[in-house]
């Protein structure tokens, strides 16, 4: 039905129009009409408008968009225009009134409420339209309709009549609250296994978004231990939320161990034995413990594991056996022997082979049986000695035995021989006496300085001799050992005689003899020796001595083979000869040295003359009279003392003068000679008194710049007499010394001053600078600095003048200088960072490691936005230039941080599951269903979540098996990091298969053992069995998945198994939907009957 299209101006005052006068309209109007278009609009419909009173009627068509265009004059009074035979005709139309709405205000809601009715009056009685401006609601009628939560603005409108002009519209708002939703939580128990655990959170009503938080923290917890969680409610129309408390189990290792194989005792247990191995890191501590030895039989050994993560793995222990064999130990007996006729010695025996530190009174009881047939009357010979068990036992070891030997020998005798006297060469002869333990006779022998006969000993020399007596034995008797005596044959004395004479001396040596005597016939000639005694020293000598002296003569005789040593010895002197002592060399001239006086001897040549001066043995230096005695002391002459006078005259001494060489500069100080008096030494040797000087006749030493005639005098001493000597001194004008190094370089603009233009002189006087301070130079190397001085005191001194150079240094600038860095860059990405610094001897950035050059660049990867500055140093003169560049990082979403898990990841058709993310660095979050949407088909919307929430929960009840796809986003540049996870959709059983079973035989017990876990699944086409710590026992097809049974190594905790079949899908167990295609069948075992 086409819906009437008004047109409106504000009208004019009222004015009337001519009778019959026809309008031509033109006003442009886009009408959308519902479902036909303009040409078939019917029946004629009425335009309000306005018109002018000279207007005319014009007949125009009317084209698909209605255009009107008003040719009246804007004073024209309002008219109603009716269309009809394609054109619109204007009549008059009479003033209209205006009008007002009352709008009563709607209350408060809460989203959810029942639609409601508005309620709204005009002045005139005219209906009141509604229309929703803001917010989520629709209205019909006056029919409110809520549809989401928040502010909602209704406006109400009533647009006149021909009497009425349109009323000012009136708003109202109200607010909408959000319901409230119900928050189930799930999952709350979980054993620990590596990864996060997450919650599930399932609401009412079902599909909310849910924010889930474990302590605090949005991301899922891994380790053992109880977590509160927080779940709420993250919904436009929908508020709510919910606590409780995650227990995430610790998980129990497994621990793998077989009885060892059999050892023998004394084995130490060690790797071989001890090799449990854990299903985690950890410690194992075994008892008994590494390097125990066990007892014979079957021992236990026990293992307790510590895991390494305590925090989430239980400790855990086992035990297995092992069988120890016993040791063997050997029992032997003694070999033993004995003297016929003596009775058997004690028989013993030793037992070997023990082990591990046993001892026989430790390790055994009993004793083993010794036993032989011999006793003290049987024949020399052997006899078997055996050795048997007896009372002999051990529980840890067996036994062998090894017999032994008895040997019957000989009788032994022995001889008694005591020893003889010594005795001296020329004794007499003796008897020896023997006597043998058996009773037969004993026979001697000698060897040595004697001879025996018998039992007579004759003695052939002094020195010694060895008898042996010897008794050979026989039949009952073994040869007794011979035994021996010696005896010492000492020998006979000897005397020494030595004789010499006085002598006076006379240059030959002077001697004596000696003879030595004994009995036997000892006569013979000695050897003598010379020595000196009382003051003399000589010797010992062979030679005889010549010089007079007081000396010995001594002679030795040795001894021989039958005498003994003597000595003898004999004094005897040489006198000293007489000689005469003559002086000379007494008159001399002082020379600075002793001056001594000679002295001769006859015989000439000897030595030992003492000459003293005035009573010293020093010869006297300095000129004088002396008395001069001459003495004679010599080992071989002796002589009278010879006297004199020795008489030393004084010397001439020189006088040297010094005065500088050339011209003396003037520097203020006095400039006197220098000189001295020097003897017969040369110039070092200085005399004394002090040389005296003048300068032109004057004693004061000159000074001013002048030529100055020195004179030295030298007044003499008791060595030396009187002396002059002369000189010339000039002192000339100095010229000052001018100190300026140098300065430092400057920097580029720098004026000079004080620290430049800093010469000193070494005199008082006035300076002049070219340039001048305060002069700007250029930039430049090696630029000259000139100074010239005036002195104060122009007598003395000359002018002087100076330069020195410096360098003017170019600097890095600010403005010359650049610095830059690519930005923004993403997360983990590089950016470059690049400078040019004229001038710049060296560049550093903060943060960045090494030192440039002047132009360059450089590659940094900050974590975070970051700002680095660069620093850049010129020459030494040069201020540090310091410029900055930030790189903005604009934080991704990373594939390593990003987490999408489904909990659980399988359930029951009906039921529901909570999909888990955490996208840190994303900006945008977009949870959806992978291939359910045909490409280009805009109607279909596979999202299940599209926001900005990167940590956040969602519940999920998929029909059939369903692959959901996570993508989160973030700014440009940051790549799209995507996760997926699957929900699989699983039959119910009872349904599906309503005689299937699965069941674990026995049910409880066991622990440690083996179960049976037996199945039947009809129409099951595989099926795969496994364990709630993730161990996969088996999978099965055909007839074996329907009907089957395993055994299983049940550990020592309570342990649910799962069974997932696959079913047929043409079910004659009551299935065969989509949702039929696979079921779990679940069993527990518990241990210990829990």
């Amino acid at each position: 039905m086409p819906k009437k299209a008004a047109v409106r101006t504000k009208p004019p005052a009222k004015r009337r129009r001519r009778k019959g006068a026809v309008v031509t309209i033109c006003v442009v109007l886009s009408l959308v009409l519902a479902g036909a278009a303009l040409a078939l609009l019917g029946p004629a419909r009425t335009f309000p408008a306005t018109s002018s009173p000279a207007a005319t009627t014009a007949a125009a068509p009317v084209p698909a968009a209605l255009q009107l265009q008003n040719s009246f004059a804007p004073s024209s009074p309002a008219k109603e225009y009716v269309y009809a035979g394609g054109r619109l005709v204007a009549t008059e139309e009479p003033a209209r009134l205006d009008q007002t709405i009352t709008f009563a205000q709607p209350p408060d809601k809460t989203y959810g409420d029942a639609p409601f009715a508005l309620s709204a009056t005009s002045s005139s009685g005219l209906p009141v339209g509604f229309t929703v401006t803001s917010g989520s609601a629709t209205v019909s009628g006056s029919t409110v309709t809520i549809t989401g939560a928040g502010v909602i603005t209704v406006q109400a409108d009533q647009a006149g009549s021909a009497g009425y002009n349109p009323a000012q519209s009136v708003t109202r708002s109200f607010t909408v609250a959000k319901a409230t939703a119900s928050i189930t939580l799930s999952n709350l128990s979980q054993v620990y296994n590596g990864s996060p655990r997450v919650a599930s959170a399932s609401t009412n009503p079902p599909g909310l978004l849910v924010v889930i938080t474990y302590g605090g923290s949005a991301t899922a917890p891994t380790g053992a231990g109880s977590y509160v969680v927080a779940a709420t409610v993250n919904d436009a129309n929908y508020q709510g939320g919910a606590s409780g408390t995650l227990v995430i189990a610790k998980a129990t290792p497994t621990i793998s161990w077989s009885n060892p194989s059999n050892i023998v005792y004394g084995t130490a247990i060690g790797a071989t034995q001890l090799n449990a191995t854990a299903s985690v890191p950890g410690g194992i501590a075994y008892t008994p413990a590494a390097g125990a030895v066990l007892h014979a039989g079957t021992q236990n050994l026990h293992a307790d594991f510590t895991p390494s993560d305590a925090a989430n793995y239980n400790t855990v222990s086992k035990d297995v056996s092992v069988s120890v064999t016993k040791a063997g130990l050997t029992v032997a007996a003694h070999n033993k022997s004995r003297a016929y006729g003596d009775a058997n010695p004690p028989l013993t025996y030793a037992i070997t082979g023990f082990v591990n530190g046993d001892t026989q009174s430790g390790a055994t009881t009993g004793q083993p049986s010794i036993t032989t047939t011999a006793n003290s009357t049987s024949a020399p010979g052997t006899y078997t000695i055996t050795a048997a068990n007896g009372t002999l036992n051990s529980s840890d070891y067996g036994f062998s035995f090894v017999n032994g030997t008895l040997t019957v020998t000989k009788a032994d005798q022995a001889i008694t021989f005591g020893a003889p006297a010594n005795k001296t060469f020329g004794d007499a002869d003796f008897t020896l006496s023997a006597t043998a333990s058996s009773g037969l006779s004993v026979t001697f022998a000698a060897v040595g300085n004697c001879t025996v006969s018998g039992s007579t000993v004759h003695i052939t020399g002094a020195g010694s001799c060895t008898v042996t007596a010897s008794q050979g034995g026989n039949t009952n008797y073994n040869a007794a050992t011979n035994v021996q005596q010696s005896l010492a044959i000492g020998k006979a004395p000897s005397t020494t005689t030595v004789t010499a004479g006085n002598a006076t001396y006379d240059l030959s040596p002077h001697g004596g003899t000696a003879m030595v005597t004994g009995a036997g016939g000892l006569s013979q000639s000695l050897s003598v020796t010379y020595s000196g005694r009382n003051t003399t020293t000589y010797g010992p000598s062979a030679t005889a001595p010549t010089n007079a002296g007081d000396y010995t003569a001594t002679a030795s005789f040795g001894g021989d083979a039958n005498h003994d040593g003597s000595s003898g010895s004999k004094g005897y002197s040489i006198a000293k000869a007489t000689a005469t002592i003559t002086l000379g060399g007494l008159s001399q001239t002082y020379n600075g040295s002793p001056r001594a006086a000679t002295a001769t001897t006859s015989p000439s040549g000897l030595g030992g003359i003492t000459v003293t001066y005035d009573g010293s043995t020093t010869a006297p230096t300095n000129a004088g009279s002396y008395a001069v005695i001459a003495s004679l002391s010599n080992a071989n002459y002796q002589a009278g003392n010879a006297t004199g006078t020795l008489t030393i005259n004084r010397a001439a001494p020189t006088v040297s003068v010094n005065v500088p060489s050339g011209p003396v500069t003037y520097d203020g100080n006095t400039h006197p000679a220098n000189g001295f008096a020097y003897g017969v030494g040369g110039s070092a040797d200085v005399l004394s008194p002090a040389v005296t000087f003048t300068y032109n006749g004057g004693t004061a030493a000159p000074v001013n710049a002048a030529t100055y005639s020195v004179s030295a005098s030298f007044a003499g001493n008791s060595n030396y007499g009187p002396a002059t000597g002369t000189a010339t001194i000039t002192i000339i004008k100095a010229t000052p010394t001018i100190t300026w190094s140098s300065p430092a370089d400057i920097a580029q603009g720098t004026a000079l001053g004080a620290t430049q233009l800093n010469a000193t002189a070494s005199a008082a006087g006035t300076f002049a600078y070219t340039p001048a301070a305060n002069t700007v130079l250029s930039v430049g190397n090696n630029q000259t600095l000139s100074v010239s001085f005036t002195p104060a005191d122009a007598a003395d001194y000359n002018s002087a003048s100076a330069s020195v150079h410096i360098n003017v240094i170019a600097c890095p600038t600010a403005a010359a200088s650049t610095f830059t860095a690519t930005s923004p860059i993403d997360h983990g990405a590089s950016s470059t960072l690049s400078w040019n610094v004229p001038n710049a001897t060296a560049v550093n950035i903060g943060g960045v490691s090494g030192t440039f050059g002047p132009t360059g660049s450089a590659s940094v990867s900050p974590a975070a936005t970051a700002t680095f500055t660069l620093t850049a140093t010129g020459a030494s003169v040069c201020p540090a230039l310091t410029k900055q560049a930030t790189v903005v990082v604009q934080s991704c979403p990373l594939d390593s941080r990003t987490f999408f898990t489904a909990s659980p990841e399988s359930l029951v058709v009906g039921g529901s599951a909570t999909l888990n993310w955490q996208a840190p660095g994303a900006t945008h979050v977009r949870v959806y269903i992978e291939g359910m949407c045909q490409p280009g088909d805009s109607s279909c919307d596979p999202n299940v979540f599209s926001g900005s929430t990167t940590f956040g929960s969602i519940s999920v009840s998929p029909a059939a098996m369903t692959t959901y796809t996570l993508e989160a986003t973030a700014g440009p540049g940051c790549a799209v990091v995507t996760k997926q996870v699957t929900v699989q959709v699983l039959g119910d059983p009872a349904v599906c298969s309503p005689n299937a079973t699965f069941t674990s035989m026995p049910s409880s017990g066991n622990c440690g053992g083996n179960i049976t876990l037996r199945w039947s699944v009809p129409n099951a086409m595989s099926v795969t069995i496994t364990s709630d710590a993730g161990i996969v026992y088996g999978a099965y097809e055909g007839s074996a998945a329907q009907s089957g049974q395993i055994t299983v190594s049940q550990g020592s905790e309570t342990t649910a198994y799962t069974l997932t079949a696959q079913l047929l899908t043409a079910s004659s167990e009551g299935g065969g939907a989509d949702s039929c295609g696979t079921i779990e069948l679940h069993t527990t075992h518990n241990c210990g009957g829990e």
